[in-house]
């Protein structure tokens, strides 16, 4: 991934080494034209050709030797040719004041974590042991408890939060199955651990000489929303008009005009701050870098985004399992993640599993009005999972009645206003309203026909509505469950 990352920068390199770097392109296009095996490599060409890896490597090398000889421009350019890592004062100068990097090593059941400051000359080590239920990356279920990592996992944070400040933003970069955790997901304390410190992770440390961006940034002004692409996610149409209604410079497309034609002709006329992808994905499990955003004319692909350049700070997947993630061979992850940074993102917001739908939409419209008022992407992401923990049911009950009376002014589609009223029949049964429930309910099934596959669904609800207890919850939170609100993950720059 690093010679990906380092091969696509656009360096400008001083005139005397100008002729040098023509040197190098004149080499890599004669190996692409002899080389006939077509898997292509990190700088454009395949590199499991074995002449290539006994001759033309040493060619380059003694290009790219000439050009470090040059002085630092020409090192620098030739450290990302090659994807060198970063040294460790170089990651040390890349932090802020109050911005700490934690580096993961695993070795057999033992853990070990660099904790590297802007403020030390050393890096502080922790080593745990970790046993296998603290690496198996289980998705939390609704009415089940939290899985055995969010436990087992549990000395790792407090060991962490030992040498680290509340508040002290936290650089991620994972190993092995950690990579697959929600980190942030694990309490300290009794608090999640991504509300004491806010958290971003990266599949390396090295890369973020490519993406991470400045301490200081001014508001988020500008987005492209591409939302409910197949016309089925309600919620999702209402995330694209709580993020305009923060954002009014934000352009928005849903159902038939959220096209990959769409995204790749308004990526190329105008410049955004933001692009927030409200879309289902399609998950390959299998092979995770195949998956692809389904969009109203097609797939959006990973392979797709090899000829997609991105500009922006931020790119939002609002979906399901949009983080999942292929382990390769030598720590690499490949999926629809890896592609975005490669194409140019700065960072990434992704879920881990599938997701609620009403849950989601609370999330992002607070996440993006902290977005707007400045605050960094980290914070604002640990902020917005804090207060989504803390809405009640009766809150996410005013949430939907609004959306269906906003569906019913629209008078657009139905199905939407018949999808919300489901929602609320689900959430009254939540809060113990069972009278309330069973009024949804029958009023759904009384436009419902027979043999519609909803019908089914309704009468389940409604038989479960007719023996349950009533009572008064509408005061307990409704999304407090690991579930909801922890899916959301953060990939590259927190700032």
């Amino acid at each position: 991934m690093l010679q990906t990352m380092g091969g696509a920068q656009d360096a400008e390199l001083p005139t005397e080494l100008v002729e040098l770097q023509m040197k190098e392109q004149d080499l890599l296009r004669s190996v692409r034209s002899g080389d006939r095996i077509g898997t292509r490599g990190p700088y454009g060409f395949a590199v499991l050709n074995p002449y290539w890896g006994q001759v033309k490597r040493a060619k380059l090398e003694e290009v790219w030797r000439a050009m470090e000889a040059t002085g630092p421009a020409g090192a620098t350019y030739v450290s990302g040719r090659r994807g060198a890592p970063a040294q460790y004062a170089e990651l040390r100068d890349m932090l802020h004041p109050g911005e700490v990097l934690c580096e993961f090593v695993s070795v057999g059941d033992r853990t070990i974590v660099l904790l590297v400051r802007p403020d030390r000359a050393e890096p502080v080590v922790v080593d745990l042991r970790l046993g296998a239920e603290a690496l198996t990356p289980a998705r939390p279920d609704v009415g089940r408890p939290a899985p055995s990592w969010a436990t087992a996992l549990a000395p790792l944070a407090r060991a962490v939060a030992e040498h680290t400040r509340p508040g002290e933003v936290l650089w991620m970069v994972t190993d092995g199955p950690l990579h697959d955790l929600p980190l942030h997901a694990v309490t300290v304390a009794g608090t999640p651990w991504g509300e004491r410190n806010p958290m971003s992770c990266t599949p390396s440390a090295s890369l973020m000489r490519y993406r991470l961006g400045p301490a200081a940034r001014n508001e988020t002004r500008a987005a492209l929303v591409l939302a409910d692409s197949r016309g089925d996610l309600t919620h999702a149409r209402a995330e694209a008009r709580a993020i305009r209604a923060v954002l009014p410079s934000t352009e928005v497309h849903t159902g038939a005009s959220a096209t990959v034609e769409t995204l790749r002709d308004r990526l190329s006329r105008a410049r955004y701050d933001v692009v927030h992808l409200a879309c289902h994905c399609r998950l390959d499990r299998e092979r995770p870098s195949r998956s692809g955003i389904l969009l109203a004319d097609g797939e959006l692909t990973a392979e797709d985004l090899l000829t997609v350049r991105l500009d922006v700070r931020l790119v939002v997947l609002s979906g399901c399992d949009t983080g999942v993630q292929e382990h390769r061979a030598g720590n690499e992850l490949m999926g629809l993640t890896r592609q975005f940074l490669h194409a140019g993102a700065r960072s990434v917001l992704v879920t881990r599993w599938q997701v609620d739908d009403i849950s989601s939409a609370l999330l992002m419209a607070d996440f993006y009005r902290r977005l707007k008022d400045g605050s960094p992407t980290a914070k604002a992401l640990s902020a917005a999972r804090r207060r989504l923990r803390s809405v009640s049911l009766e809150q996410a009950l005013e949430h939907c009645e609004r959306e269906r009376r906003g569906e019913r002014l629209r008078a657009v589609d139905p199905e939407s206003v018949r999808s919300l009223s489901h929602d609320i029949a689900r959430l009254c049964l939540r809060a113990g309203d069972v009278s309330g429930a069973l009024a949804e309910l029958d009023a759904l099934l009384a436009e419902t026909p027979d043999g519609s596959p909803h019908r089914r669904r309704l009468l389940v609800l409604r038989n479960r509505a007719r023996y349950a207890s009533a009572r008064r919850d509408h005061h307990l939170p409704a999304f407090d469950h690991p579930y909801y609100w922890a899916p959301f993950t953060l990939v590259g720059d927190w700032r």
